[in-house]
């Protein structure tokens, strides 16, 4: 099982999972006191290259100053 935390609401989340062929197991969104959203998801432990490259992809030329990250992308991962 592969813990995600990434930036943004369940439509991103799953827009972003989808175009990397992964799988979510089980989603459940947050929203913070400033009104952004994050959404905590599951995947199965087959997929952790996919989630690597994904983790990997995110860089500083996409931080958008007083934002941050663009909603989608994968802000942390753990494996249990």
């Amino acid at each position: 099982m592969i813990h995600l935390h990434i930036k943004g609401g369940m439509v991103a989340a799953w827009r972003e999972a989808d175009a990397r062929n992964i799988e979510l197991t089980a989603i459940q969104q947050r929203t913070k006191d400033n009104g952004f959203s994050e959404c905590f998801a599951a995947t199965t432990s087959d997929h952790i290259h996919k989630v690597r490259v994904w983790f990997n992809a995110a860089s500083f030329d996409q931080l958008v100053p007083g934002f941050g990250y663009p909603a989608g992308t994968l802000l942390h991962y753990s494996q249990e």
